[in-house]
């Protein structure tokens, strides 16, 4: 395969995400204001976020198989002009149920992901592959920062549009500019005759094995990144209540928080990422994101003191950094070229699941228990994911060995 200067040729695509990642930003924190302008429960607004998470499940386990059958960048076109008319459909159509159904749409379109981190797994080499995977990550995340300082602005708006709709028509304007890097991608690629080999090819007969060894490896990553994505969305979903009845912050403290957070996401999968893979490798890195992930939440609630909850917030967020961005890093080093789309595609599945997962989790134990026990609940789930982190190699040599004995071939 023909190696891409990966800094030079893959901004578009990062860009992309970028985008991207500022379009689910900018709707984020107007969703709860849907109840108030169609006068529907809180219930219903929380179905917006849940439909949202349980599509792009579907969407990521679909275009990654796709990916592997057609050219790559022409899925993520698709993929992205659906996006764009998700988001057209919520500024034309008015009403709660037309909104809830173009969230259907746009979750299936947010698979998308799956099908860039594809891209560039096969365009870098084995070297390059974690920082780039890392950039990626940092990209989307950096989106997400950006996003909430639009809808900020469109509170100053001169026209008589409310904050939603208009929240709406920007998120249509910064689809549409992602659509036209990835044309703007594809362009440049077919000029320079330097698209991969994934692009190149279609793979009909592509099957989705897991008999193999190195399927079983990307399945046990998959195991682990769900739980820890269970147990990072846990405590986001109910850290306003927590800091509200225990600390007295009101909004402005917790969407810092949440900045915090996101920033130190970013940040790590940029920076310390590649540093730690780099030294440590990424299998050993891998186990590193749950350890911080369950070491961030169990401080959360310490002593309810304020610079703890500061604190175990960063830090989990920066293990779930390592955690999201080890996950592609190993299952593109596990499974073959041409199956890469419909395995990230599973693991980008696992994730959205787990952010469906967690915060369910989360609520019952607040309701149910006590507000720390959220905390140290999700804190268990993330030593959990350790334990099958760093069991992972055991279990796998010994599945392998087992296998081996009832006669089914491994390579």
């Amino acid at each position: 395969m023909r190696s891409l200067n990966p800094d030079r040729n893959l901004w578009p695509l990062f860009g992309v995400l970028f985008l991207d990642g500022v379009g689910a930003g900018i709707l984020m924190p107007v969703l709860p204001f849907v109840a108030i302008e169609y006068h529907v429960s809180p219930l219903a607004v929380t179905a917006l976020v849940a439909i949202f998470s349980g599509f792009s499940a579907i969407g990521g386990m679909f275009l990654g198989w796709l990916a592997d059958r057609l050219p790559r960048r022409l899925v993520l076109m698709g993929a992205l002009t659906t996006m764009a008319a998700s988001y057209v459909g919520m500024c034309l159509v008015p009403g709660y149920w037309p909104i809830l159904a173009m969230r259907a749409l746009s979750g299936l379109a947010a698979g998308n992901t799956a099908v860039v981190q594809s891209i560039i797994a096969n365009a870098a080499t084995d070297e390059r592959r974690p920082s780039l995977l890392g950039k990626a990550g940092a990209a989307t995340a950096a989106g997400i920062l950006a996003g909430p300082i639009f809808v900020g602005l469109s509170a100053l708006n001169p026209w008589a549009i409310s904050t939603t709709k208009l929240a709406f028509y920007i998120a249509t304007l910064f689809a549409a500019l992602a659509l036209g890097l990835a044309v703007f991608d594809l362009v440049q690629r077919r000029a320079e005759g330097s698209e991969t080999r994934g692009d190149r090819l279609r793979r009909p007969s592509v099957q989705f094995q897991i008999r193999t060894r190195e399927s079983r490896e990307a399945l046990a990553v998959i195991l682990v990144y769900f739980l820890g994505t269970v147990a990072f969305a846990a405590p986001l979903s109910i850290s306003a209540l927590w800091s509200y009845d225990v600390l007295g912050w009101g909004a402005a403290k917790t969407g810092a928080l949440i900045a915090l957070a996101t920033a130190s996401l970013a940040a790590t999968q940029l920076l310390l990422f590649p540093f730690l893979v780099g030294k440590l490798g990424a299998a050993r890195t891998f186990a590193i994101g749950p350890l911080m992930i369950a070491t961030g939440l169990f401080l959360c609630p310490a002593s309810h003191l304020e610079i703890f909850f500061w604190i175990g917030h960063a830090i989990a967020a920066s293990g779930f950094g390592i955690l999201a961005a080890s996950a592609p890093t190993l299952i593109s080093s596990f499974v073959p070229e041409h199956s890469r789309g419909s395995w990230l595609g599973a693991s980008e599945a696992g994730r959205s699941i787990g952010q469906c997962v967690g915060p369910l989790a989360a609520g019952w134990a607040f309701q149910a228990v006590s507000h720390d026990f959220s905390y140290f609940q999700a804190g268990g789930i993330a030593l959990v994911a350790l334990a099958a982190a760093v069991l992972q190699p055991i279990i796998i040599k010994r599945g392998t060995f087992l296998t081996s004995k009832c006669g089914v071939d491994t390579p």
